[in-house]
């Protein structure tokens, strides 16, 4: 893959992980929301009408948004922690269909897959992502 190619692959990589973090971080902010929504009044809280659709609005709001505040910048430890969380899910259910889990070892699977996606996503992360050039390493500029 020529070098060109090789940077616009982890530009658009750069991106998704920018926009499943802020999913991530939207959907983690909709339980507190909803529990101080609650206080003001009941159908504003989680067992209330709002319960059922603030996941649309949390979630993609967030993800636009931290896409948007993190524009053009690989992401740090913190996102390649919550990636590594949301690229935990899939691994689950596919983890899930191949033991043949079910009942309450359900939630085994997904606590082992959903750890291991946040302590194995960054640290492999850290070996493959490329890293920009220094401001004063003149020998790349070459």
């Amino acid at each position: 893959m020529s070098e060109n190619k090789t940077g616009k692959l982890w530009r658009i990589y750069d991106f998704f992980e920018r926009v499943v973090t802020g999913g991530v971080l939207g959907w983690m902010l909709t339980i507190p929301l909803l529990m101080l929504g609650g206080l003001l009044h009941p159908e504003l809280g989680l067992n209330g009408s709002a319960g059922d659709y603030a996941w649309f609005g949390t979630i993609p709001l967030s993800a636009a948004g931290w896409a948007f505040l993190r524009r053009g910048r690989p992401g740090g430890w913190i996102s390649r922690l919550l990636f590594g969380a949301a690229l935990g899910l899939p691994l689950g259910l596919f983890s899930m269909i191949i033991l043949g889990s079910s009942g309450e070892a359900i939630f085994g699977v997904y606590a082992a897959t959903i750890f291991a996606g946040i302590i194995l996503w960054p640290i492999l992360l850290h070996f493959i992502h490329p890293r920009p050039a220094a401001a004063g390493d003149a020998s790349k500029n070459e």
